[in-house]
């Protein structure tokens, strides 16, 4: 198998082996694969039955009162606009559908060096959600201690307009909380 689970990220891995590739715009390589990661997504994305889902993807975000969002790390401006147009067209007639995003978040971020990909994460939630947490406000230290409340008590992280939702403890946990995510979703 190519894809292994490791439990411990200072273990050892292996990010090559051989494997079969196709050829995409100035004959770069693109790897055979059924999970799109890394460069050149736009190029396998091409490939059937990648385009396909991404053509779906963008009629079903149009369509929805609501929408879950499970390990996406709002990096890529492709599905991000996809996203964004439909929070766009918003209005009193069509109002933007709810949010639930589930992520896995390290309450001591700021203290172990990830702040600035939190506030690249988080602008782009901002931007592709037209959402906002903070008011505003830059994201302080003391907001670790938060999000560490709202993980030991299975809450979401609710935004200023009352219509996204963070839930903070990652895939396992979020488990649990399905009907709270139910029941959020369905308002």
């Amino acid at each position: 198998p190519w894809i292994v689970w490791k439990d411990d990220l200072e273990g050892q891995f292996t990010d090559r082996g051989v494997q079969r590739t196709d050829m995409a715009q100035d004959f770069r390589p693109i790897p055979l694969t059924t999970l799109i990661a890394g460069g050149f997504k736009l190029d396998q994305v091409l490939a059937e039955p990648y385009q396909t889902f991404y053509s779906t993807l963008v009629r079903h975000v149009h369509e929805a009162n609501a929408i879950l969002i499970v390990g996406y790390g709002f990096g890529d401006l492709h599905v991000n606009r996809a996203i964004q147009n439909r929070f766009e067209l918003s209005n009193c007639e069509r109002p933007s559908p709810k949010v639930i995003i589930v992520e896995k978040s390290c309450p001591q971020r700021y203290r172990t060096g990830r702040l600035e990909t939190h506030q690249f994460w988080s602008w782009q939630v901002k931007h592709t959600l037209k959402t906002s947490f903070h008011d505003g406000a830059k994201p302080q230290p003391e907001d670790d201690r938060r999000v560490a409340d709202l993980i030991e008590k299975d809450e979401c992280e609710i935004d200023v307009k009352k219509r996204t939702a963070i839930w903070h403890g990652g895939v396992c946990s979020s488990f649990a909380a399905v009907d709270q995510f139910i029941e959020r979703l369905a308002c």
